[in-house]
């Protein structure tokens, strides 16, 4: 009978505690798992694994533009082992619930504007060239464009993290989503009564505004039933544009009894201002005035001198009454 060495038993020892650890490693990962959203659990899977792949998949579908690994859940997301006897949800049943509670953020290069971030891009230059594009995009309904286009707000690019919602792939959809809103005017339907001051008055807005946001309406006769817009939507960003245009006006100042009725020109520079391609204001920059020459007026003066009636004098007659055809003598 052969006696056993000390390394042999020592081989052995490891080869069971080995077995006994990866038993228990197993048994805890195949163990069933509670996704946790900011300490409130949220769905139960079967194993750590399964709860690892739905944490990955949910930010994986949350946004295709970036990698998962440039993305981040809002909520603070965990998740541990179950209590007894949980009720366990298959994968797909587990991205669902984790997809309605939890926000998904994107890191990109955010367009800001007044220090909320509006869209971003995946690289920075994608971000610059959606600036200029929106600026061009409402330079191009403006005919004479005096100055250089500008933004109302304050606008700049910055790396962050921001609503996966709010990532764009391409600088064409960035300057879709800055241009654009779902919102609706907001209209007024004249009422019996109604007078435009009054109106301006109840949306806070200018007489002028009234005028540029219903073209071909006369404010100062509104007719019972009328649609006024009296706001636009706001959109999330402003440009400015600064255009000069020539306006000529026929003008008739008051009649001037010694030269008569006058008529003539009036042209006039303006500078006008508009914010996304609507007027918002404009200058007068210089005005010049022509007069036509006056019509010389015309009197009737009637003086004829009257005329002298001259008495002819009669034939004379013979005895038997005849007239003769001479003159008496």
């Amino acid at each position: 009978m052969t006696k056993k060495t000390p390394g042999i038993w020592i081989a052995c020892a490891a080869l069971i505690l080995g077995a006994i650890v990866l038993a228990a490693v197993g048994h805890f990962h195949s163990a069933p798992y509670t996704i946790v959203v900011d300490g409130k659990p949220i769905v139960t899977v079967e194993s750590r694994s399964t709860a690892k792949k739905v944490l990955a998949d949910v930010r994986l579908q949350g946004t295709t533009i970036v990698s998962p690994s440039a993305t981040q859940f809002v909520q603070s997301v965990t998740f541990r082992r179950a209590e007894k006897n949980p009720g366990l949800s298959d994968l797909p049943e587990a991205v669902r619930a984790l997809e309605k509670t939890v926000t998904i953020e994107a890191e990109g290069f955010a367009i800001i504007v007044n220090d909320e971030p509006v869209v971003a891009l995946p690289r920075k230059s994608d971000a610059d060239s959606t600036l200029e594009l929106v600026k061009r995009f409402y330079e191009r309904k403006i005919k004479t464009l005096y100055t250089s286009s500008t933004f109302k707000e304050n606008v700049f690019v910055d790396k962050r993290y921001v609503e996966a919602e709010r990532l764009r792939a391409t600088p064409a959809d960035a300057v879709s989503a800055l241009t654009t809103t779902s919102e609706r005017p907001l209209t007024h339907v004249v009422q019996r009564g109604d007078r435009a001051v009054n109106i301006i008055r109840q949306y806070k807005i200018s007489l002028a505004d009234l005028k540029a946001l219903n073209q071909g309406i006369n404010p100062d006769k509104l007719t019972e039933g009328d649609i006024l817009t009296v706001r636009l939507p706001k959109l999330p960003i402003t440009v400015v544009c600064k255009s000069l245009i020539t306006e000529t006006v026929k003008v008739t100042p008051p009649v001037d009894v010694r030269s008569g009725p006058r008529t003539g020109t009036r042209t006039s520079k303006i500078l006008v201002t508009s914010e996304n391609g609507r007027r918002a204001g404009q200058e007068i920059i210089s005005q010049v005035t022509t007069w036509d020459r006056p019509a010389p007026r015309k009197y009737s003066r009637s003086r004829s001198k009257p005329v002298k009636s001259v008495s002819t004098p009669k034939p004379a007659e013979n005895g038997s009454g005849q007239n003769t055809g001479k003159p008496p003598e």
